[in-house]
């Protein structure tokens, strides 16, 4: 009875391998020949930059020399952009500024007299001199 009712579902079961990795262990052999490779390589790396640096060396000697001239006139470039971006007062915004600065300045004139003469005051009255 089983068998019949096994034929008349016919579900289909399939199977699913989990992958696994298919790398070979190394050889010994193997790895020494990478790491020799990859030490020959830095070799020639090496080289190759010992041989530009030797020839950045002759025109750093010449470049030595006009480094401070550069880097000045690279300033003075930088200093003339910011002068350009500079928002400047006009003329009546400046003297607002320079009378409220006179006013400010007066204030605390007269304020640090006050306080100096209140102070002197009250000193003369503690030590009994008049």
């Amino acid at each position: 009875m089983a068998k019949k009712i096994a034929n008349k579902t016919k579900t289909k079961v399939h199977k699913i391998k989990a992958k696994t990795d298919n790398k070979k262990p190394k050889t010994a052999k193997k790895v020494a020949t990478k790491v020799k490779i990859k030490e020959s390589e830095k070799k020639v790396k090496i080289k190759e930059k010992n041989t530009k640096q030797d020839n950045n060396k002759k025109s750093n000697n010449i470049l030595k020399f006009f480094n401070p001239i550069i880097r000045f006139n690279r300033y003075l470039v930088a200093s003339w952009r910011e002068l350009k971006n500079v928002r400047w007062p006009s003329r009546k915004e400046t003297w607002q500024k320079v009378l409220s600065i006179i006013i400010y300045g007066l204030f605390f004139i007269v304020l640090v007299l006050f306080l100096d003469n209140i102070f002197d005051y009250l000193f003369k009255l503690m030590l009994g001199a008049k």
